[in-house]
Formats: structure tokens, C-alpha cells, sequence
């Protein structure tokens, strides 16, 4: 998926997005946070209306 927006990381385990990047999502499960690393190889979890396919 590619981020669609900016958004930092507030807490710990959460993934920082800058509009544009690319991210594998791990874990889709849950509707509103999906586990993803971006193609720097940092992880975590991100707001999954914040990304497109």
C-alpha cells in the first residue's frame, strides 16, 4: 500500500509515514490499525485509512 499522508509516530510501536511511502502490511485484521514495515525496513503499526493499494 502507499501512504496517502503524513503521519507521525506518537507512541511506541507505531510506524511514521511521510506521504508517498510504500509499506508491506503484516497484519490487517483489525480495521483501524494495520501492522506494516515501509521499504527502510522500519515497523509498526498505522492507521489503515491513511493508506491506499
Amino acid at each position: 500500500v502507499v501512504a496517502l499522508f503524513d503521519c507521525a509516530a506518537d507512541e511506541d510501536g507505531e510506524l511514521a509515514l511521510a506521504k508517498g511511502d510504500v509499506v508491506t502490511v503484516t497484519d490487517a485484521s483489525d480495521a483501524g490499525w494495520w501492522k506494516g514495515t515501509t521499504d527502510d525496513g522500519a515497523s509498526g503499526v498505522f492507521p489503515s485509512n491513511y493508506v491506499a493499494p
